[in-house]
């Protein structure tokens, strides 16, 4: 949907698409950047969509789930939107392992279920992986960002 011209790979936008998912794409940024600026004590950040795009789960093999990854080192953070679909679905949610690390050198993990219309912020190379669908098709939005922090919050 959105592909900023220093993105690599470039890849080819659909402006109907973006059309159609603009206002979504738009209130998952500002979400996005209310989070970025509480978690980093800012007041003022500038956030840029380096990219943006659909991600489908299916139970079919290679698309019923993503594997445990973390997203570009050449992001500041990233965002999932649940999408509402038609299809019933059993699509299990996201695992995501962030926090302060135990002695053994694991960090937490917590498993979020969203529902069409709930986002998932995640800061730059925090672990996650989209768990197996086995049942109907479920649709997310993926947004990745470049902060740059103007102001911090009190200076």
């Amino acid at each position: 949907m959105q592909c900023d011209p220093k993105w690599i790979p470039r890849t080819e936008v659909n402006p109907l698409l973006f059309k159609s998912m603009e206002k979504i794409l738009e209130i998952t940024t500002k979400t996005f950047g209310e989070w970025y600026k509480t978690r980093h004590h800012l007041e003022e950040v500038q956030i840029v969509t380096l990219n943006s795009f659909i991600t489908k789960y299916i139970p079919s093999e290679g698309k019923d789930e993503f594997g445990k990854h973390i997203d570009s080192a050449n992001i500041d953070g990233s965002a999932i939107c649940a999408l509402p679909t038609d299809m019933e679905h059993d699509w299990p949610g996201l695992i995501v392992w962030d926090g302060t690390k135990a002695e053994d050198g694991s960090r937490p993990q917590k498993t979020y279920k969203l529902k069409p219309g709930d986002i998932c912020c995640l800061d730059k190379l925090v672990w996650h992986r989209g768990l197996p669908i086995t049942t109907g098709a479920r649709y997310v939005a993926v947004l990745f960002y470049e902060c740059k922090w103007k102001k911090l919050r009190g200076i």
